[in-house]
C-alpha cells in the first residue's frame, strides 16, 4: 500500500514538473547576455537621447542595443537589436517614422516602439523585442542599462 502511494505521489509529481516545463514556450529565442552599462546623458554621443522619440544604437547585448526616448513620456527603453524570428540573421533599425523597427534583409519582422516593441501585423514572429531594465537618475542624468 505504501509503495502505490509512493509512485502515484511521484508520477503526480513528475506529470505537474513535465506540465510546467512545457509551458515554458513564450520565452523569448534571443539568448540572454549579461548586460550592465551606465550612459552619461551629458554626453555629446547621446543627444539624441534628450528629445522624446528620440534614440541611439550601443554596443552590448546580443546583437546591439537601441536605446529609445519614450515618445510620450521621460521614460526610456533598451532592446535588444537581434530579430526575435531569428536571432542570428540580421539586426533591427528604427524606420523613418520613428516608431517602428525592422530588419528589411533578413528577418522581415517590424516591431512598434510606440507599444514596448511588440511584432505589428507585419511581421513573421509573435514574440517582442528583447527588452533591458532601464534605470535613470534624472539628478545626474545617468542612464543604466541592465538585465
Amino acid at each position: 500500500k505504501k509503495k502505490v502511494r509512493f509512485i502515484l505521489k511521484t508520477t503526480v509529481i513528475l506529470l505537474i514538473f513535465i506540465s510546467f516545463y512545457s509551458c515554458d514556450d513564450t520565452e523569448n529565442p534571443i539568448p540572454n547576455v549579461f548586460v550592465d552599462i551606465t550612459i552619461d546623458l551629458n554626453d555629446p554621443l547621446y543627444n539624441d537621447l534628450t528629445m522624446p522619440g528620440g534614440y541611439v544604437y550601443i554596443t552590448g547585448g546580443y546583437s546591439g542595443i537601441l536605446i529609445y526616448h519614450s515618445a510620450f513620456s521621460d521614460d526610456f527603453e533598451a532592446y535588444d537589436r537581434a530579430c526575435p524570428y531569428d536571432p542570428d540573421c540580421g539586426k533591427l533599425y528604427v524606420n523613418g517614422s520613428g516608431y517602428t523597427t525592422i530588419d528589411s534583409t533578413c528577418c522581415k519582422s517590424e516591431f512598434s516602439l510606440l507599444t514596448g516593441g511588440v511584432p505589428t501585423e507585419n511581421s513573421k514572429t509573435t514574440y517582442p523585442m528583447k527588452q533591458y531594465r532601464c534605470i535613470y537618475n534624472s539628478e545626474i542624468n545617468i542612464l543604466q542599462v541592465k538585465n
